[in-house]
């Protein structure tokens, strides 16, 4: 069964777009170190795969996520809606061991 994420509006988000990615694919992530891609957000979502535990921080500002950024299990896939315009940074939990992540706009 495919499930769909809500938007603000209480409408289901269209599929994700794998070949859409906000980066040039996947990124190593490292204990300690956040990734915050610069690219800012266009879309009303985004879909984050990882293998791993991990903080998330949506910003204008682009402020980096730390250890106080909201935890995430993006193991099995997690649709976030954001504000078009907004940055991300994504950071491994205490605890996790090096991974890749994948971070996708959603149509």
């Amino acid at each position: 069964m495919v499930m769909t994420s809500l938007d603000r509006h209480g409408e289901s988000l269209q599929t994700v777009q794998p070949n859409r990615t906000i980066t040039a694919g996947p990124l190593q992530l490292q204990a300690g170190v956040p990734l915050s891609p610069t690219q800012p957000l266009n879309a009303g979502a985004v879909y984050l795969f990882c293998k791993s535990l991990i903080h998330v921080r949506f910003s204008r500002e682009g402020d980096a996520a730390d250890a106080w950024s909201a935890p995430i299990d993006a193991r099995a896939g997690a649709v976030l809606a954001c504000v078009p315009g907004e940055r991300i940074s994504v950071m491994l939990m205490e605890g996790e061991g090096e991974s890749l992540i994948w971070i996708c706009g959603v149509r």
